[in-house]
């Protein structure tokens, strides 16, 4: 067994002693972070946009980007398959946040003002801060879901995606690291 036994491995910065013991499956703790982070990264991007209902704006363009990528997590990762591996009470705050997900996704993907009632951006970045905080608080063990402040980068909780090894590590973030295509 040639292992490197100089370098231990980076504990996840969401488990803490209060998460549950079936959270700490590296892989459900990967998908996991693959969801809560995505929110989080949606929202920094789509929050330094200014809103636009033109389809030749800026906010246009990357709505329907981050639309898609909504869409892509809701397909990959939050079908029957994945909840089922959890029990009950965990399903029901990962539907919450499937549910916030889906709202977000309707928002950036509708547009459209006889559809949205009051401002569209605050909607879609509350949804996308409420799905990231019950992720990231179900993982930690904490109660308020929904609840809390969202990292900021360079707060070292929050993960950055290493498209090499295709997994998100903990460290502290840039401006660089925010969602690329």
């Amino acid at each position: 067994m040639n292992q490197d036994i100089t370098t231990t491995p980076q504990p996840h910065p969401w488990v803490t002693a209060a998460t549950p013991d079936n959270l700490r499956d590296p892989q459900l703790l990967q998908d996991l972070s693959e969801i809560g982070m995505t929110c989080l990264l949606g929202w920094h991007a789509l929050s330094a946009i200014p809103h636009s209902y033109g389809d030749k704006s800026v906010w246009y363009g990357k709505a329907l980007d981050w639309a898609m990528e909504l869409e892509r997590l809701h397909i990959h990762y939050l079908q029957d398959e994945l909840l089922n591996k959890f029990p009950e009470d965990q399903r029901t705050h990962l539907n919450l946040a499937d549910h916030d997900i889906a709202c977000a996704y309707r928002t950036l993907f509708l547009n459209n003002r006889s559809r949205i009632d009051g401002d569209p951006k605050t909607s879609i970045l509350q949804r996308l801060a409420y799905a990231h905080n019950t992720i990231r608080n179900l993982v930690k063990g904490d109660g308020n879901f929904h609840c809390g402040r969202l990292p900021s980068q360079g707060d070292p909780e929050f993960l950055v995606y290493d498209p090499d090894a295709k997994i998100w590590i903990a460290g502290p973030a840039t401006e660089d690291d925010e969602y690329q295509d």
